[in-house]
């Protein structure tokens, strides 16, 4: 073992890995997506702690082949079935490697800069967890960032020079939960572990509610911060969905408006059905056929108060005859 991997094993990241892979919900995880490294750290952990189990489904990472080999060999002591991915995380198709499963758990240990096309991946990607997953990741917060984590830093250099920030409603969520959640052991002027945590916020935040869980600090070879994340099915505003891709879109991400989610298209693809005067409300919003009455009634009342449904494209809803302050009414008026 090296100097530096004697370093990223230390005490500091056993705690932070200990935090990340602690599951606060009753029942082990279905799904595990992780970067074990060659000792299998993360998955013997979450094994310990009762994340996961060994039915549960382990979607491991690693792009060496030497260590490939020794994880693959560990990976068949602790769990029934997985998938080992001997390439770097990006290149994973990982819809092909889940079927019709969703990840509910996981532990993306980067420990370098959040760069280009690992956002771009993770924008891709984010319809890949559960309503409920908890999803943790770590991050370099040294100054040797790339370009897109220098894009973020001069983003939010804003939000703490000026009142004008543009994306101070990201911020603001960002900043408030840091300060509530954070633990941190280098200088509050850093600015890179601002822009890392917010831009992680962001990605995940397309589509779902988000809350920092945790947020713990580090040092391996370099300053790192752990950041965990929870994710559940609350109502995400449109005009937040529209912040985190303006946000990210400014970082120079590509980031369609449309949720790649597979209930979305349908919901979409309900949209293009003619609506008749014996549908439901909620069916004439396009409302999934699972979704709960309560949140159906919710999501009616709100179209009836002018609030356009997050899964309808803006131009079918100016032409929505629910839409009080849309196209048909104002002709008809």
């Amino acid at each position: 073992m090296d100097a530096a991997t004697k370093k990223w094993n230390g005490e500091m990241k056993e705690a932070a890995r200990s935090l990340a892979v602690r599951s606060d919900k009753k029942n082990p995880a279905k799904v595990y997506l992780g970067l074990p490294g060659s000792g299998c750290k993360c998955v013997r952990e979450a094994l310990k702690q009762g994340t996961i189990d060994a039915d549960t489904f382990v979607i491991a990472v690693e792009r060496d082949p030497e260590t490939a080999d020794l994880i693959e060999t560990q990976l068949n002591g602790l769990v029934k079935d997985y998938h080992l991915h001997r390439d770097t995380i990006t290149t994973l198709n990982i819809d092909t490697v889940l079927q019709d499963r969703k990840v509910d758990f996981a532990f993306l240990d980067f420990c370098g800069s959040l760069y280009n096309e690992l956002a771009q991946w993770l924008v891709d990607q984010r319809h890949i967890f559960t309503d409920d997953a908890q999803v943790a990741f770590t991050f370099s917060i040294c100054p040797r960032a790339s370009s897109f984590m220098n894009k973020a830093k001069a983003v939010f250099k804003w939000f703490f020079t000026s009142d004008m920030c543009e994306f101070k409603m990201l911020a603001k969520s960002v900043d408030k939960q840091l300060r509530r959640k954070a633990r941190f052991i280098y200088g509050s002027d850093n600015g890179y572990r601002f822009a890392t945590v917010a831009s992680a916020y962001a990605i995940l935040s397309l589509g779902y509610h988000v809350e920092i869980t945790n947020c713990d600090e580090y040092c391996d070879t370099s300053p790192m911060i752990m950041v965990k994340f929870r994710i559940s099915d609350n109502e995400v505003t449109i005009n937040r969905h529209l912040y985190m891709i303006r946000y990210l879109r400014t970082c120079d991400l590509w980031i369609n408006f449309d949720d790649p989610k597979e209930r979305n298209k349908k919901r979409i693809q309900k949209q293009t059905v003619k609506i008749t005067s014996d549908m439901a409300p909620w069916q004439q919003l396009g409302c999934p056929e699972d979704m709960t009455s309560g949140n159906k009634s919710a999501t009616v009342r709100r179209a009836l108060q002018g609030i356009r449904p997050p899964w309808m494209k803006p131009a079918v809803w100016a032409w929505h005859p629910m839409n009080p302050n849309g196209i048909r009414r104002k002709k008809s008026a």
